[in-house]
């Protein structure tokens, strides 16, 4: 915590007193460790993302504390694309009639944030400060082909990753 700039990943993951020090330092610019209190440098600027994927084994955080936080950014076009890939990944009409019938096993949680990382380089490459789902299509094909895995029926029918990939592309549409 003794930093200007401090990155904390998947903050939904630590347990409930790491979040509260997480807090205490953004709110307070202190921290407390076994009664002592420790002031914080300034600047403090904290960057801390949640797993929106996967909900077994995290710590939501209550509305008292999300409300420290000064943005919420939501990159939902790149999790609507990872979900798709999913034969088995959410309701019947958000899921391809191709996914479901070539795909075993569909992009993961790290698809996602490859596919935004990915996006957020393209668009600084281009000049540009902010991705655009441009950006995210651009780079869905190199994100997402090395972890869609395919069923036995793909392989019979010809089909290959980068088709589906395309399908994908063509079914989830951006915001």
């Amino acid at each position: 915590m003794f930093a200007n700039v401090i990155l904390a990943d998947e903050i939904n993951r630590t347990p409930p007193k790491t979040q509260a020090a997480l807090l205490e330092a953004m709110q307070e610019y202190q921290v407390t460790v076994n009664g002592v209190r420790y002031e914080l440098e300034r600047p403090l600027f904290v960057l801390a993302t949640q797993n929106p994927i996967e909900l077994e084994g995290t710590y939501p955080l209550p509305e008292a504390q999300l409300d420290r936080f000064m943005f919420n950014v939501v990159i939902d076009y790149a999790l609507r694309i990872v979900r798709a890939s999913r034969p088995a990944g959410g309701a019947e009409d958000a899921v391809p009639a191709p996914v479901r019938q070539w795909v075993k096993w569909g992009a993961g949680p790290r698809a996602g944030q490859a596919l935004v990382l990915g996006a957020k380089a393209r668009a600084l490459l281009d000049g540009r400060s902010v991705a655009a789902p441009e950006d995210i299509r651009a780079v869905a094909l190199p994100v997402l082909r090395h972890r869609i895995l395919l069923n036995f029926q793909a392989e019979a029918d010809g089909v290959d990753t980068d088709q589906i990939v395309a399908r994908l592309l063509e079914t989830v549409h951006a915001p």
